[in-house]
C-alpha cells in the first residue's frame, strides 16, 4: 500500500511539473505541504521555500486568505489576487477543498490578458466616436 501511494504520488508530481499553472497543496491547517514549479515562480519565490508557509506568507494578500478561508468541504472558489512589488502580476486563485484534510489551490498568471482588457477598454470611446463621424 505505501509502494503504490509512493508511485501515485510520483505520478501526481510528475503531472503537475507539467502543467503550466501554478498548484499548491494545503494541509488541515492552511500550510503549504506541496507546491510545483509554476507556483515558486508565480509567486516569486525561491524554490523550497513556500512549504510551511500559510496563506498570507505566500501571496501576502488578504483577498487569498478571506477566498481560501471561505470554501466549504467539496466546495469551489475562484478569485484573483496581485502578487510582486517589483513586477506586479494578477493571478487568478481557483480553490478547491475535496474534504477535511486539507486543500488545493491552482494559480495562473493573468496580467498580460488584465493589460490587454484595460488597453481595449480605454480604446472603446475612441472607437464609439467614430462610428459616430
Amino acid at each position: 500500500a505505501a509502494r503504490t501511494a509512493a508511485a501515485t504520488l510520483a505520478s501526481l508530481e510528475s503531472l503537475e511539473a507539467a502543467l503550466p499553472v501554478g498548484v499548491l497543496h494545503f494541509d488541515p491547517d492552511r500550510r503549504i505541504a506541496r507546491a510545483n514549479e509554476r507556483a515558486y515562480a508565480l509567486l516569486d519565490v525561491k524554490p523550497g521555500r513556500l512549504v510551511g508557509r500559510s496563506v498570507m506568507e505566500a501571496f501576502l494578500d488578504p483577498r487569498a486568505e478571506e477566498m481560501i478561508d471561505g470554501v466549504p468541504i467539496g466546495g469551489i472558489a475562484t478569485g484573483e489576487v496581485r502578487v510582486g512589488d517589483r513586477e506586479p502580476r494578477v493571478l487568478v486563485v481557483r480553490v478547491h477543498r475535496p474534504d477535511a484534510t486539507g486543500l488545493v489551490v491552482v494559480i495562473e498568471d493573468a496580467t498580460e490578458l488584465r493589460r490587454l482588457q484595460q488597453i481595449r477598454s480605454a480604446a472603446s470611446p475612441c472607437r464609439s466616436m467614430v462610428r459616430i463621424l
